[in-house]
């Protein structure tokens, strides 16, 4: 027999805490629920079938590039140490590394600095353009995260929290890069002018 939408609406209600049934529902579920003891073999069978439901490697949906992931790329090859670099394109080292982790809007660096790293990597107009608008869209967004993780906070998980919480900020980062969260019309013209200067 189906559950009617009724049913439906308390059972959503009871789990979000707006209703109590003093047990009811509970031994309800509890009476209709089969109770089946998964094998570790059942279970890393399972394991193996939702795995490959899940869509490939992440090189087969890429994220948009920032400035921080071209640098982390840079820095991982080896060819380049923050302190070079850094001389290299005229910014600071502290400058250079916020930049790394996407924490500093392209904003609060000069137009010419912009040019020299297009140059420095050979980089296209429309390449850096894009860089620069999804890195300025990470650093926007970031409050939005900080929030969402305070309320996840805020809820007591057990266990692993930090780890749980960069996992969060990290996985509400990327959601926001992929949904391509449009940036507010003010901000959109500010970078706009940046990308205009870059171009010069």
């Amino acid at each position: 027999m189906k559950k009617d939408t009724l049913d439906r609406l308390i059972q959503l209600a009871f789990l979000e805490g707006e209703v109590q049934t003093h047990g009811a529902w509970e031994n309800k579920v509890a009476r209709e629920t089969a109770r089946v003891r998964a094998t570790p073999s059942v279970r890393r069978r399972l394991e193996e079938r939702l795995e490959a439901a899940l869509p490939g490697p992440a090189e087969s949906h890429p994220l948009p590039e920032t400035v921080g992931s071209h640098l982390r790329r840079v820095f991982a090859a080896g060819g380049h140490s923050v302190r070079t670099l850094a001389a290299r394109l005229g910014l600071t080292e502290a400058t250079l590394r916020m930049l790394e982790q996407d924490r500093l809007s392209p904003l609060r660096v000069p137009a010419d600095r912009w040019r020299a790293f297009m140059n420095h990597f050979s980089l296209g107009a429309e390449e850096l353009a894009q860089m620069i608008l999804q890195t300025h869209r990470i650093v926007l967004f970031r409050p939005a995260v900080r929030t969402t993780l305070a309320r996840y906070r805020a809820k007591g998980e057990r266990g692993g929290r930090a780890g749980k919480a960069a996992a969060l900020e990290a996985a509400a980062a990327e959601l926001y890069i992929r949904a391509g969260v449009p940036l507010p019309p003010g901000e959109e013209r500010k970078i706009m002018d940046l990308v205009r200067e870059i171009g010069g």
